[in-house]
């Protein structure tokens, strides 16, 4: 009798300890499974993934990143006329008649076809290669052709637009090289002018009370501005110069409130 007791506790005994083993075992598996060692190792593993496709932009990026002030001169390099904007870049890509926007690295975001001005609202001076005026009512938008009549535009005259109040912005093809004086006095609606690396001179005035400007982009090819090139213009605050500190002379060409950045060597 005693010794069926005996074989009786030690049953229970059994039973409990498998149970609290179980029992162990499921905590175990919980820890290692729910926000445990494996759970915690499909994140680690889905982080490193993660991180490997974000190395692969920071890797496109990081250079242009240090050397941001760079970036202008690079897409002249590609042979566009340039504007910068608040968020980035403007580009006009005369090769494949394509306007870009860029973000501050560079890189596309978006692009569209370069719609040309109608050729017979150009006034044109086909023996000289300049543009001398506008016909009838201003546009808006004006995106200059290289070329009218099979003639290479070659510049911008004195007063071409002068006073064209109405005009928002302004695309030079790469084909020009100097942009004449008073060429925008007082077009106080201009408020973006795309500028090709071919220009080399910047006329006296040529955008005087231009008031709309905010920033204004000068690529290294240029090697004089004029007087008060860009004098009375209240909303400029902002020119980048792709060349070598002060290797144009009386910056910031009446611009008052414009900071000149220098970003060549």
């Amino acid at each position: 009798m005693k010794k069926t007791k005996e074989r009786g506790i030690t049953l229970i005994a059994l039973v409990i300890t498998i149970i609290i083993l179980l029992i162990l075992a499921g905590v175990t598996l919980s820890i290692v499974f729910n926000g445990g060692i494996i759970d915690k190792s499909a994140n680690a593993v889905e982080k490193y993934q993660y991180s490997q496709k974000e190395e692969g932009w920071l890797l496109n990026n990081i250079e242009q990143y240090l050397t941001k002030k760079d970036i202008s001169a690079s897409l002249y390099e590609k042979g566009w006329s340039i504007a910068k904007t608040d968020s980035g870049y403007l580009a006009a890509d005369y090769e494949n008649d394509k306007l870009y926007t860029l973000d501050g690295f560079g890189n596309i975001i978006s692009e569209e076809e370069l719609v040309y001005t109608d050729e017979s609202l150009l006034k044109f001076d086909e023996d000289t290669g300049t543009i001398t005026g506008i016909r009838g009512k201003w546009p808006e938008n004006v995106v200059i052709p290289k070329t009218i009549n099979n003639v290479l535009v070659t510049s911008f005259g004195e007063y071409a637009f002068y006073r064209c109040s109405g005009l928002t912005s302004i695309t030079i093809p790469s084909s020009v090289t100097s942009i004449g004086e008073h060429a925008f006095e007082n077009c106080s609606g201009l408020t973006s002018i795309i500028i090709p690396s071919s220009v080399t001179s910047i006329g006296e005035n040529a955008f005087f009370h231009c008031s709309g400007l905010t920033s204004i982009t000068i690529p290294s090819s240029v090697t004089s501005i004029g007087a008060k090139a860009f004098g009375d213009c209240s909303g400029l605050t902002s020119i980048t110069v792709n060349k070598a500190k002060n290797s144009i002379a009386k910056s910031p060409w009446g611009a008052r409130k414009a900071t000149v950045t220098w970003t060549g060597e």
